[in-house]
């Protein structure tokens, strides 16, 4: 039995359903009618008889909204229920041992629309007016965007798979790149409070929540007022990567989860995305854009000029 699958489809099937189970658009309606009978008919004997049919189906309005409430009672029930069972199945040491960098291999399933969009967003939010972060690129078609980013800081655990992915850069292009090896997820080296955009894909996905919650937070200490992160997530309040993550494809994480995060450390939620593909094992691409409130600033003139030319 897929039992988070079969929890979060309950949940969301209630909650999608909920609007359809209330009475009240419809019994208004009939009110409005009775209105209508007892306006064109005041001078009639026994009028007042149509006020009591009035009151009783505003009793039944009252008795159909207790439904709800104990409707969506039960839908927080469900929700302590998921909560508890992804306690019980992702919150221990054998997990987090199972979902950590270095354990990365497979990318999550896209497609070339959703991809061209993500792309399209980091090309907007990469500004050669501010340092760019890239944590843990895993292709190069993710760096190409931010390319304008001055500078643009590329960061790995392993900082020879940067290396790699860089290689066809010219050369001179290669020796401006900013490349930082980072242990235990410590971003102090870094520049902090100085950097207008960073990304991270397709490793959310894969890490465990202890250690994304950690990214998370390190992050905010590297942007700017007004500087923006972008990273992919599997987004497990949704049935499709709820019954992929319980076969142990990717990690646990939840748009709630990290909505109650981004509040208690203070980021500005810009959106949430979970996009749809045509597979049926991999139903969503689910990404965030969050922000440091504030707006961007700086006193740079100019951009140092530089240009790759691919050969």
């Amino acid at each position: 039995m897929r039992k988070l699958y079969d929890l979060v489809k309950l949940r969301n099937t209630l909650l999608d359903k909920m609007h359809s189970l209330s009475l009240a658009p419809d019994i208004q309606g009939k009110i409005e009618i009775l209105n209508s009978i007892v306006d064109h008919n005041k001078t009639v004997d026994n009028i007042d008889l149509i006020e009591n049919f009035k009151n009783d189906f505003d009793r039944l309005v009252v008795e159909n909204q207790k439904i709800i409430n104990s409707l969506n009672t039960t839908v927080n029930i469900i929700n302590q229920d998921i909560d508890n069972y992804a306690l019980e199945l992702f919150d221990n040491d054998d997990y987090r041992e199972k979902f950590k960098e270095e354990l990365i291999r497979q990318s999550p399933y896209s497609s070339p629309e959703i991809e061209n969009w993500v792309i399209a967003k980091i090309t907007q939010y990469s500004d050669w007016h501010y340092p760019a972060l890239q944590i843990n690129p895993r292709s190069k078609k993710w760096i190409d965007p931010m390319v304008v980013g001055d500078p643009l800081y590329l960061t790995h655990s392993d900082i020879t798979v940067v290396k790699d992915l860089i290689k066809s850069y010219p050369e001179l292009y290669q020796s401006r790149l900013r490349l930082y090896e980072i242990v235990d997820r410590d971003f102090s080296k870094l520049p902090q409070n100085q950097f207008g955009f960073v990304l991270c894909w397709d490793n959310f996905n894969y890490l465990s929540l202890d250690k994304i919650e950690k990214y998370i937070r390190e992050v905010w200490k590297l942007l700017r007022a007004g500087g923006n992160f972008i990273f992919s997530y599997n987004n497990c309040d949704l049935e499709g990567p709820a019954n992929r993550i319980e076969k142990g494809s990717g990690s646990y994480a939840s748009s709630d989860i990290l909505i109650k995060l981004f509040d208690d450390i203070g980021y500005e939620i810009v959106a949430l995305h979970d996009d749809k593909t045509d597979d049926v094992f991999n139903t969503h691409v689910s990404w965030v854009e969050i922000k440091k409130p504030g707006n961007l600033k700086t006193v740079k003139a100019a951009q140092s000029i530089a240009q790759i030319i691919q050969k």
